[in-house]
């Protein structure tokens, strides 16, 4: 049941042909490997959207979709959620789907391994204009 799930889902896409937000595929739902960063490091630092990044918000970075787009991500170990808004671009690591903020991180109970299997469900597409639209802050047990 599973795989069939995943091959509807896979082909469920929002095309963006004129390239009006930037990005060609944009998948209403995908699986695969979530990862996070945060602390001195990053915080007060300015994002690719031109926001000042804060690990204590629930924010994400994606390569695929729009800025202020809002995301369901559920780690698949646990089966917690969290409700993501997209300020950043990234992981740039083969394999990883998404780069959450620490206070993402430790709503879905990830902090201690760093990297785990999740499911990313669009809420919601953004644009990509920086602090326009979406709302994060929903946890989910």
């Amino acid at each position: 049941m599973r795989n069939i799930h995943m091959a509807v889902a896979q082909s469920l896409v929002l095309e963006d042909p004129r390239g009006k937000l930037g990005l060609g595929r944009i998948p209403f739902e995908q699986d695969g490997l979530a990862s996070y960063y945060g602390g001195v490091r990053w915080n007060g630092r300015r994002t690719s959207s031109g926001e000042i990044f804060d690990d204590r918000q629930l924010v994400a970075a994606s390569l695929v979709y729009p800025f202020n787009s809002v995301l369901l991500v559920t780690n698949l170990r646990n089966g917690r959620s969290v409700v993501v808004r997209i300020i950043d671009r990234g992981p740039y690591v083969k394999g990883r789907v998404i780069d959450l903020s620490t206070a993402a991180a430790r709503a879905l109970g990830m902090l201690r391994s760093g990297v785990v299997p999740v499911r990313i469900q669009l809420l919601s597409v953004g644009d990509r204009v920086a602090g326009v639209g979406g709302s994060a802050g929903q946890v989910r047990p």
